[in-house]
């Protein structure tokens, strides 16, 4: 099933969450100003949201439920918002901001630079273990929201990047991140946390802000500078998507064995997504362009959107065993995740349908996008892990780390129209794999001598 926005959601007969102090009146009485009064009303609205979607999830939130619950009546309800969508949205920014609020609060004025950054991280910590409800409809629920509300999160993680990026642009030394690098270390941390959230163990983040402080830390070093700069600006023609000598073409092998109706239903949904969008994709014109029956495409797939994901998880799957592939032979094993990273790099470029469908459409079908994500996220650290080898200096909270830090890197320059120029970039990812386990400098070191063996 497609995600539906909040206004064409219906209600489902649910009890009516107890009222806390969160959705408390204003006392009567003389002397309440009106920008008192709008601001009391606006609080309990966005409080019960919340705790409607942590109750209901976004399929049961209605408007009349936000009313009774804030404690207003659907009258004042529209005096502040056309739908129950710009509600939402609203109460996401609210959320998201407030986070923020404490990441660069007070504890950022602090003298030492880094315990300034260690203060800000555990606060934040602090701030969403304290939260469980608001953090799942800022990291989960919000994916379920439609289109309208991705290009928000996205605009609120671009806020954040800008957060980090200036404070480590008040570090002594002025060490001048890349921006790459700085998108990387926001989406780790983001990912551990949504890890966390999802799981419900949102009590476990202040214990581990540490760590990841040292995971991100790792990175700023002057020999960041030493690493080939981001990729130039993609052309018209790249931008556009024109196929180009040396990309893949795809074929009904490339999801299984020649013949099999799976792989022929996969490979149509490709076709399909690539030419029209995941938002025209039917059974119906699946079934035409793989000739199969509808008994047959039930047999494999419960609806859309898990043929849709099924198609991504074969493309992810197939693209990350060839570059695992490639990391076989080299000297070290630093070498060996370069060679990994840089291999996956040069398989996304050349493979436009991975791109597209792997690191912007995958969010299509709301949550269970996202946990296709997370999922891929999850075998690219095991990937990682096992690439290290046993006795390498690499947590599962590292690990876990630089594949979300990668897979954000990769899917800013996609999102740029920059796929074909995205081996250029190569040596960013592959500097938030290694940093953090081996150290800034010997991370630059072994980058650099892969590419001059490269050459």
């Amino acid at each position: 099933m497609k995600p539906t926005a909040l206004l064409e959601m219906r209600t489902a007969p649910t009890r009516e969450p107890a009222r806390g102090s969160l959705y408390r009146k204003l006392k009567p009485g003389p002397g309440r100003s009106a920008e008192e009064v709008i601001a009391n009303q606006l609080a309990r609205l966005r409080g019960a949201m919340v705790d409607l979607v942590a109750e209901r999830g976004i399929g049961g939130v209605t408007i009349r439920g936000l009313a009774q619950t804030a404690g207003v009546s659907t009258r004042t309800f529209y005096a502040h918002f056309p739908n129950a969508e710009e509600c939402f949205t609203s109460t996401y920014d609210t959320v998201m901001r407030t986070a923020l609020a404490r990441f660069t609060g007070p504890g950022m004025s602090e003298d030492d630079w880094e315990a300034a950054v260690r203060s800000g991280l555990h606060a934040l910590m602090v701030e969403i273990a304290e939260h469980p409800p608001a953090a799942v409809l800022a990291l989960v629920e919000a994916y379920e929201a439609g289109p309208a509300m991705l290009r928000e999160m996205g605009t609120k993680m671009r806020e954040f990047e800008r957060s980090l990026l200036e404070t480590f642009a008040e570090a002594p030394g002025r060490v001048e991140m890349p921006l790459p690098v700085v998108q990387g270390i926001a989406a780790g941390v983001e990912r551990v946390v949504r890890r966390k959230v999802i799981e419900g163990r949102n009590a476990e983040l202040p214990a581990i802000s540490d760590e990841l402080a040292d995971w991100a830390l790792a990175m700023h070093d002057p020999a960041v500078h030493r690493l080939p700069g981001p990729a130039a600006g993609a052309s018209a023609g790249e931008r556009r998507g024109r196929r180009r000598p040396g990309d893949r073409e795809l074929k009904t092998t490339e999801f299984g064995a020649l013949g099999d109706e799976r792989a022929r239903i996969l490979s149509a949904v490709v076709r399909l997504s690539l030419a029209d969008g995941y938002w025209n994709l039917t059974i119906p014109k699946i079934r035409r362009n793989a000739a199969v029956s509808r008994s047959c495409f039930d047999s494999h797939f419960e609806n859309v959107d898990d043929a849709f994901l099924g198609a991504v998880e074969a493309l992810g799957e197939a693209t990350a065993v060839r570059a695992e592939r490639k990391a076989a032979g080299a000297p070290s094993w630093e070498r060996s995740v370069c060679r990994m990273v840089l291999g996956y790099c040069s398989e996304v470029a050349r493979t436009p349908a991975l791109a597209q469908l792997g690191f912007i459409d995958v969010f299509a079908p709301g949550r269970e996008g996202l946990r296709c994500r997370e999922r891929r996220i999850d075998l690219a650290a095991q990937r990682l892990q096992r690439v290290a080898g046993a006795g390498r200096k690499l947590s599962p909270l590292a690990s876990e780390a630089s594949a979300g830090a990668a897979w954000r890197i990769i899917q800013a320059e996609v999102v740029a129209g920059r796929t074909r120029t995205l081996p250029r970039l190569a040596p960013q990812v592959a500097y938030v794999t290694l940093a953090p386990a081996v150290g800034a400098r010997r991370a630059v070191e072994s980058i650099s001598a892969e590419l001059l063996d490269r050459r």
